[in-house]
């Protein structure tokens, strides 16, 4: 081997010597400022490294918060240029629900009388439209969006949070008002009805969710005139202290229901602009259309009472629902008495 080719080989390997050790040394001066950028940025954030540009990611509640870990990104003498992926996630803040500071996830709330579902937070690994769609799909009526909806990242709320969404979405069908939150470690959910079985059937609709399902149910008072608002107040105070009791399997008034029946009938006379619906219930034993018929002669015996003290047939109508609407569960005697009961809706 000649000189000159040995020289060569020698040059060769002296400048690929050098390349090794300025890439070394670029590798851990890039590693070095990476390791420095997020240990100034603190826990919660994701730092990567190119050269001297440097990539941070991660979830911040407000743009403020992002400018401040940009700055102190940017603040570094080794960084050249800083590329932002930080998502910025407010914290959940959904009418009607008391969630504590920091909360995250997403919710929305839902009026019947606007027909509007108003979306809230951020939606897991899905997008917006998908919950849309479904909120569409259970006949929930218009859809607001509050603000962008997609986080994609899942750790945002509790695991299975698609079934709770859709249990919540089937419930507020049901309800006049919905406000319900998903995050990362429970269901929260408050609903409003004006009707007592319909609150019923809302709650059994969460049955099985376990602890971390929070839901809470209230029955509001539908509009009405205001004498038509204190009838209804006198005539549902009353009944849950008291009930129409009715010969066994019969339509025939018990005697001891007559002090009972004289006392609604006066408060009837005091709404005389307003109807009265007199609604027949029963348990769940027996035929089914058994049921109805007879709750709708026991209807129509209260309607024939009242009537005959004074209070103003063409005022009143009767109707009987059998076992379709209960308010307690069917499982228990007591359950059972609950579901057998005579109910008085004011109507204007």
């Amino acid at each position: 081997m000649s000189k000159t080719v040995r020289a060569s080989i020698a040059a060769l390997a002296l400048f690929g010597f050098i390349g090794l050790c300025v890439w070394f040394h670029a590798e851990k001066l890039q590693n070095q400022i990476s390791q420095e950028v997020s240990m100034r940025l603190g826990s919660g954030f994701n730092v990567s490294g190119d050269g001297r540009d440097v990539t941070v990611s991660g979830t911040v509640r407000s743009d403020a918060e992002n400018i401040k870990a940009l700055q102190k990104a940017k603040s570094h003498p080794g960084v050249r240029r800083v590329i932002d992926e930080i998502d910025v996630i407010p914290d959940l803040q959904v009418p009607g629900l008391n969630l504590s500071k920091g909360t995250r996830g997403f919710g929305y709330t839902y009026q019947r009388e606007s027909k509007k579902v108003t979306l809230l937070g951020a939606v897991p690994g899905s997008s917006s439209a998908d919950v849309l769609a479904l909120a569409a799909k259970k006949g929930l009526g218009s859809v607001l969006i509050d603000t962008e909806k997609a986080s994609g990242d899942p750790s945002l709320a509790i695991n299975g949070w698609q079934t709770y969404l859709e249990k919540s979405l089937r419930a507020a069908k049901l309800a006049t008002s919905a406000a319900v939150a998903i995050t990362p470690t429970r269901f929260v959910a408050s609903y409003t009805t004006d009707e007592r079985y319909l609150a019923q059937k809302i709650r059994s609709g969460f049955t099985g969710l376990g602890s971390k399902a929070d839901v809470k149910v209230k029955v509001v008072d539908r509009v009405l005139s205001k004498a038509g608002l204190d009838c209804q107040h006198h005539f549902t105070e009353t009944l849950e202290g008291e009930h129409i009791n009715f010969q066994v399997a019969s339509a025939v008034l018990s005697q001891d229901s007559n002090a009972l029946l004289d006392k609604l009938a006066g408060f009837a006379k005091d709404c005389p602009a307003s109807k009265i619906l007199i609604e027949g219930h029963t348990d769940a034993d027996g035929d089914a259309q058994s049921n109805k018929t007879l709750s709708r002669a026991r209807a129509d015996a209260v309607k024939a009472y009242f009537a005959s003290h004074g209070v103003q047939a063409a005022r009143l109508k009767s109707i009987g629902y059998g076992e379709e609407r209960p308010i307690a569960a069917n499982a228990t005697p007591a359950g059972k008495a609950m579901n057998r009961r005579i109910e008085l809706r004011v109507e204007n």
